[in-house]
């Protein structure tokens, strides 16, 4: 633990130990003790926290829930879903409903919702199931099965297929 990092602490997390990482709170105590610089500095960290605790939170307008809205919409229309009151919690579940209903018009409106994720549902299983299955067959032009095996490295990638009726000596000939 240097000063510095104290210094990096008390600016990024506050005065209070409590909200400082786990693994540097008693160093970094054990130092503001010993160096009564530091203590000043965590004095000074400590009166920025006591006005940051009195600072009233602003709440967003509905001009700009409206603004963030447009630019999440992108090139198509605008999502038009009116703004919640402050502490209406249904009002801002329906809020939250249509807004999210009117961007997946947008972003899929070609139909409903269950055709992309059926169809990566089924992508999904058809990998999972080709790749615990190992080797998949592949019919040769001549219409005999082949397996395949592959090696890869990081530059290169090797790639060998093989007649699953014939002897090593067959095929290597």
């Amino acid at each position: 633990m240097t000063p510095d990092r104290v210094m990096t602490l008390l600016d990024a997390y506050g005065a209070d130990p409590a909200r400082w990482p786990d693994a540097e709170r008693d160093a970094a105590m054990a130092m503001i003790n010993a160096d009564p610089a530091l203590a000043a500095r965590r004095d000074e960290a400590a009166a920025l926290d006591g006005l940051l605790m009195q600072a009233e939170t602003p709440q967003p307008s509905a001009d700009l829930a409206r603004r963030i809205l447009e630019s999440a919409a992108g090139h198509g229309e605008a999502i038009s879903a009116p703004a919640p009151q402050h502490g209406d919690r249904r009002g801002y579940l329906d809020w939250l409903r249509q807004a999210s209903q009117q961007l997946w018009q947008q972003l899929w409106p070609q139909g409903p919702a269950w055709q992309p994720a059926l169809g990566l549902a089924a992508s999904l299983a058809v990998g999972i199931w080709v790749g615990t299955t190992g080797a998949v067959p592949v019919t040769g032009i001549t219409g005999t099965e082949y397996e395949t095996a592959s090696l890869a490295t990081d530059d290169a990638s090797l790639s060998i297929f093989y007649d699953t009726g014939s002897t090593y000596e067959e095929w290597a000939q």
